[in-house]
């Protein structure tokens, strides 16, 4: 049985971070599945931690897109909270405390503001230029991907 929240999402960072002996060969049309870990902060996990799973995960950028894009990838199913970076959701405004740390750590890793790193151009970019389908799950509960059109 697949038990999931309403709420599925992607995330990419870099090949090295999901295989760790090396590079991963990610060719045209592939369906990518991608393991964050963060599943284990859903709703109906023992570890659950609707802050951690709903507002810390990770999440991609535009080079990732361009990146989708270029590789016409057909399909991606990822086990976290949304396809985009939370911080490049509503969630910033909702969540103002969450953002003034992320905007901390940001500036410190990256020399950037949340704001400077997700622009207008930039918000809710997986799900602007991503279309949702819903499919059918054994289980009878509907399952939500992300199939990748972006620019289309």
């Amino acid at each position: 049985m697949l038990t999931h929240s309403n709420h599925l999402g992607t995330h990419l960072d870099g090949e090295i971070h999901f295989y760790t002996p090396g590079k991963v060969q990610v060719k045209e049309g592939d369906i990518l599945i991608i393991h964050t870990g963060f599943h284990h902060f859903g709703w109906d996990q023992p570890t659950a931690d609707e802050i951690r799973y709903m507002v810390q995960h990770p999440g991609p950028d535009r080079d990732f897109a361009v990146w989708a894009k270029e590789k016409k990838i057909r399909w991606i199913g990822v086990d976290c909270g949304s396809a985009d970076h939370p911080m490049n959701t509503i969630i910033r405004q909702w969540m103002p405390r969450q953002a003034k740390q992320a905007d901390a750590y940001f500036q410190q890793r990256y020399g950037q503001k949340l704001e400077e790193r997700f622009d207008d151009s930039k918000y809710q970019l997986m799900q602007s230029r991503c279309s949702r389908t819903t499919s059918s799950m054994p289980s009878a509960s509907a399952a939500t991907s992300i199939c990748c059109s972006i620019g289309a």
